[in-house]
């Protein structure tokens, strides 16, 4: 192209908006050549690297959304498989072997047999109707032995422990005569006791009352249903 025949005004323009017009123009169609190879070279080699990210996309993650890069071409970030740690296993359940299972089976229940035993010497289990005495954890064995009345005293542990009241009182409905009867409770060691005979059958209703030394109102008091 001559540059001399060329219109000035329209080189001018070329050159604003065209640049390969103007590298064209000023450096001669060599020049522009080997620009215009340049840019292939790097474009080639953008395609290159882009296709194994992708195939690497495909791969682990095929839902994953591609992501658009400056050049124009579309790049796919590859993703690492995830990995779930299996939940463990019940070890009575983990052997298909039907006498592994039962063997299994046997020796969890033996251990809590042996447990159970254990706990119930350390807390022996209280005889007759529990009363429970408020937040303390102390309770009462309500019992009729020999037709008589016996009220245990026992700790949160289930452990007998002294009487901490001065006296007790019983009321209920007599069962041959009108009225009531009653009865009063004295201590003995680690109990309340009564020489007042209650004939049978003891399905009745109690009302007990608990006094403390110097005190003429009751300090405790309790409703106990009682069945034979």
């Amino acid at each position: 192209m001559d540059l001399k025949t060329y219109p000035r005004g329209r080189l001018q323009r070329s050159r604003k908006t065209h640049p390969a017009a103007g590298k064209w123009l000023a450096g001669g169609p060599g020049k522009f050549y080997r620009g215009t190879m340049k840019l292939r070279v790097i474009l080639g080699w953008m395609a290159a690297v882009a296709a194994p990210l992708a195939w690497a996309q495909t791969t682990t993650n095929p839902d994953a959304a591609p992501l658009p890069s400056k050049s124009g071409l579309v790049l796919v970030q590859a993703q690492a498989p995830t990995t779930t740690i299996p939940p463990a296993a019940d070890p009575a359940k983990s052997t298909t072997d039907p006498k592994a299972a039962a063997d299994a089976k046997a020796k969890a229940d033996a251990k809590k047999k042996a447990e159970a035993k254990k706990k119930e010497k350390e807390e022996p289990p209280i005889e007759g109707i529990v009363l429970a005495r408020g937040t303390s954890g102390n309770q009462i064995g309500f019992q009729i032995k020999g037709n008589t009345f016996v009220l245990t005293f026992f700790d949160a542990k289930r452990k007998k422990i002294p009487v901490d009241v001065a006296r007790g009182n019983i009321r209920w409905k007599n069962k041959f005569d009108p009225g009531s009867d009653h009865a009063v409770l004295t201590p003995s060691g680690t109990a309340l006791t009564s020489d007042k005979v209650v004939p049978p059958p003891h399905n009745l209703k109690f009302f007990v009352s608990f006094y403390v030394e110097g005190k003429d109102t009751p300090v405790e008091s309790y409703t106990v249903d009682y069945h034979d």
